[in-house]
C-alpha cells in the first residue's frame, strides 16, 4: 500500500513538473515573440531614421551649394571693393561723383525738419 501511495505521489509530482515545464515553455515562447516584434519595430525605426537622414543630407547639400556660391560671391565682391579702395583713380572717381537725386532729396528733406 505504501508503494502504491508513493507511486501515486510520484506520478502527481511528475505531472506537476511536466505541466510547469510546459507552462514555462509557453511563457518563454511568448516573450521571444514579443522580443521579435520589438526587434522588427526597432529595425523599421532605424530604417526610417536612415531614410530621413538621407533626405536631410540631400536637402542640406543644396543649401550648402547655395551657401558656398553666396560665400564665393561675397568674397569676390570684397576683393573688388578692396581693390577699388586702393585704386586711386576708382576711389577718386567715386568720391568726386555727384550724389544721386534721390539721396539729395532725402538729405534735403531731413535737413528741413
Amino acid at each position: 500500500m505504501d508503494r502504491t501511495i508513493a507511486a501515486i505521489i510520484l506520478a502527481v509530482l511528475l505531472t506537476a513538473v511536466v505541466a510547469w515545464l510546459v507552462w514555462q515553455g509557453r511563457e518563454q515562447a511568448e516573450q521571444v515573440g514579443r522580443l521579435e516584434e520589438t526587434a522588427k519595430a526597432n529595425a523599421k525605426a532605424v530604417k526610417d531614421q536612415q531614410e530621413w537622414a538621407g533626405n536631410v543630407d540631400k536637402a542640406l547639400e543644396g543649401w550648402r551649394i547655395q551657401r558656398d556660391a553666396q560665400d564665393k560671391k561675397t568674397a569676390d565682391l570684397r576683393k573688388q571693393l578692396e581693390a577699388a579702395r586702393h585704386d586711386d583713380k576708382t576711389f577718386s572717381a567715386w568720391a568726386d561723383s555727384p550724389l544721386p537725386d534721390a539721396a539729395v532729396r532725402l538729405l534735403q528733406s531731413g535737413a528741413a525738419r
